[in-house]
């Protein structure tokens, strides 16, 4: 009768492991003792031993993969047994622990999903809201239904001054009312000659010329990992 190499359990804290590397392939002969494979834990990376002596016929359980302790991850004929014949057998059954490890394995992925959700909304947010007042249109100007677009430093100045900007004449992108915009026209309201636009320097992130040579902010993109076997012991 063949052997159930199983996932050992390598700290009173280990629920499941992870096979990091095989040391030994199908068809090689193990020993007592000897180290047939990595196993990553809770808390460290140890070696996995086997117990019995034979020949390993089957793995069922591939690295890169975790599954609970107990779950059968290996099969190892006994001398007097074939271990293809083992093998064979076994691929005819339902591995043991698959479907305990597809579990494992969704737990594990909606654990990242609602811990990454917060975060990229967060993101999602921020980025919209840097957005908002360089895109969103102000109030009609009386033209054809045409909207003025006005920047919020230029309203709060021109609102200050008790200036209409509606009658401001903008330079900035698409005819945005910018703030050299407002101080010009206070400056004829006042009776001195406005500077040319030409020969104004764009000073700060509210100017025009400034804006354009910005560019846009890039869209922020979500990835969702699955976590190690330390790392969800860290999140825990």
């Amino acid at each position: 009768m063949s052997i159930e190499l199983t996932m050992p359990r390598l700290s009173d804290t280990m629920e499941s492991g992870t096979i990091l590397k095989w040391n030994v392939k199908e068809g090689d002969a193990v020993s007592a003792g000897s180290v047939v494979a990595d196993v990553e834990t809770d808390k460290a990376t140890m070696e996995m031993q086997a117990f019995d002596d034979g020949v390993l016929a089957r793995i069922i359980v591939g690295e890169g993969q975790s599954v609970p302790v107990g779950t059968t991850i290996a099969l190892i004929a006994e001398d007097n047994e074939d271990p293809k014949a083992v093998a064979a057998a076994s691929v005819a059954a339902k591995p043991a622990g698959a479907t305990a490890e597809r579990k494992a394995a969704s737990a594990s992925t909606s654990r990242d999903a609602e811990v990454s959700a917060p975060a990229t909304a967060a993101r999602t947010e921020a980025v919209a809201a840097e957005r908002e007042p360089a895109t969103a249109p102000s109030e009609g100007n009386g033209d054809g239904g045409a909207r003025l677009r006005v920047s919020p430093v230029a309203r709060r100045l021109a609102d200050e001054h008790g200036l209409d900007v509606n009658g401001i004449r903008g330079s900035g992108p698409n005819g945005r009312v910018v703030k050299d915009d407002v101080l010009a026209a206070l400056q004829q309201a006042d009776g001195v000659p406005a500077p040319a636009r030409g020969g104004t320097v764009a000073t700060g992130s509210d100017s025009g010329s400034a804006a354009a040579l910005v560019p846009p902010t890039a869209a922020l993109e979500s990835r969702v990992a699955p976590l190690s076997s330390m790392r969800q012991t860290i999140a825990r």
